[in-house]
């Protein structure tokens, strides 16, 4: 499968991203087992409805893993970094362009994910609308916000990616488990939420654009939907610059 063609009707300053894209994985490979697990999804969602909400949960994050910090881990080599950032006109654009080109691979395959899951658990029960619209929202929204994160963690460190995700997405339980013997304050609990992806804000989203959850709980959710992502986008413009400026924050 050649990139000519591609890489020549791109613009200029996205071909480096897409070189490095294209080079992360093996895609021929990797797009056929996509497309045989999609109808395997349908049918675990189907058998089984604990397997089904398993993978709407735990797939955005291991496809964002698997597209995103694949790419950032290759683009933090040596020898990658050099090919791109000595080259005039190199910065922190390309790792932007490379993150939004990622970020959208890895959003396509958690949606496409998800559209098949929830096919399998509407097949098995008759599920309601509103419990549908439920969980669509939640997919959305936590593929958008563990998506986010993995560009945060891919861009923080040069190995561990994975190590650094997990660790963010059990914050606020860890948090919540030291404080707990404490009695803490519940508003630093919901504090600390707006710095990790919240997971309960997403999973509680359909409720709450239906005004259904209680008012003093509602707005710490908006200000975690809304916060995290900032978050993750600050994080990431810091280490940006210091990744496209400084070889030795490379390795």
């Amino acid at each position: 499968m050649s990139l000519a063609p591609l890489l020549d009707r791109c613009p200029v300053s996205w071909r480096p991203a897409l070189l490095v894209c294209a080079a992360s994985r093996a895609w021929p490979r990797t797009v056929l087992a996509w497309a045989l697990a999609l109808p395997m999804v349908a049918l675990m969602a189907r058998a089984r409805a604990e397997l089904g909400t398993a993978v709407l949960m735990y797939a955005p994050p291991l496809l964002a893993l698997g597209i995103v910090g694949r790419a950032f881990t290759l683009v933090r080599r040596p020898t990658v970094w050099t090919a791109i950032f000595a080259r005039a006109g190199a910065g922190p654009g390309d790792l932007w362009r490379l993150a939004g080109l990622t970020g959208a691979l890895a959003l396509a395959a958690s949606w496409s994910v998800a559209v098949f899951a929830l096919a399998g658990l509407r097949s098995a029960a008759p599920l309601p609308t509103t419990g549908i619209i439920s969980l669509g929202l939640f997919s959305l929204a936590w593929s958008v916000l563990c998506t986010l994160a993995v560009i945060g963690a891919a861009a923080t460190t040069s190995r561990g990616a994975a190590v650094v995700l997990l660790g963010w997405l059990l914050l606020p339980a860890g948090f919540e488990a030291m404080t707990s013997p404490f009695d803490g304050p519940e508003m630093a609990a919901h504090a600390v939420k707006m710095f990790a992806p919240p997971l309960e804000a997403a999973v509680r989203l359909h409720d709450l654009l239906r005004g259904l959850v209680p008012a003093d709980v509602a707005p710490w959710f908006l200000a975690q939907l809304f916060g995290f992502p900032l978050v993750a986008v600050g994080l990431f413009v810091w280490r940006a610059r210091a990744v496209a400026a400084q070889p030795g924050a490379v390795e």
